[in-house]
């Protein structure tokens, strides 16, 4: 029989959670949607819940991240991807057995179109931070309306349980949207 049990009843002490803003792209006055403060997905690994979330950060949409123990819902870290002139949307994360990281989103600014992105952590990292942004690939064109950002996911392999996939979204030449597909690999990134 499914049941529900409450683990923790505590305040979250996150420090941003404002929902975050539209994001502006280039060629338009037209604003996309930067997804919302609630997560597209949430991970149990190893005792603990992660999750990403698109918050408000200095007036624009950036991506928060975090980490809590599932026993007792203390947050153990939480990470920040921001920048002053461009903006961070539609966010998951996907966490290995060995708590390897990677955060999948989407870049759009002013002068430049939705472009797929994600950034990365080793379990050993120091709290809150992240390696680097990699880009996956340039979006070519402008989006005509204010929808985007369905067609996002990041997951562990199923198969190793130690490479990270991340499926982001890009607008292409007609403003549709279109994908690309990562597959990052810790164990040979590490060599």
């Amino acid at each position: 029989t499914p049941a529900s049990v409450i683990v923790a009843n505590t305040p979250h002490h996150l420090r941003n959670f404002d929902w975050p803003p539209q994001s502006a792209q280039k060629d338009t006055a037209q604003k996309v949607s930067s997804g919302d403060r609630n997560p597209k997905n949430l991970i149990l690994q190893n005792g603990s819940i992660w999750f990403s979330q698109a918050i408000k950060y200095h007036k624009r949409s950036a991506v928060q991240w975090h980490q809590v123990n599932a026993a007792t819902g203390a947050l153990l870290q939480s990470g920040l991807i921001s920048n002053d002139t461009s903006n961070y949307i539609q966010t998951t994360i996907a966490v290995n057995k060995n708590n390897d990281v990677l955060i999948g989103f989407q870049e759009v600014n002013e002068h430049m179109y939705i472009s797929p992105r994600f950034a990365y952590r080793y379990a050993g990292d120091a709290p809150g931070t992240i390696r680097e942004m990699v880009h996956i690939g340039e979006g070519t064109g402008k989006t005509g309306g204010p929808a985007w950002g369905d067609y996002s996911c990041s997951v562990v392999d199923g198969d190793n349980f130690t490479d990270l996939w991340t499926i982001q979204s890009l607008s292409n030449e007609k403003g549709k949207g279109a994908t690309k597909i990562a597959r990052f690999s810790p164990e040979e990134r590490k060599r």
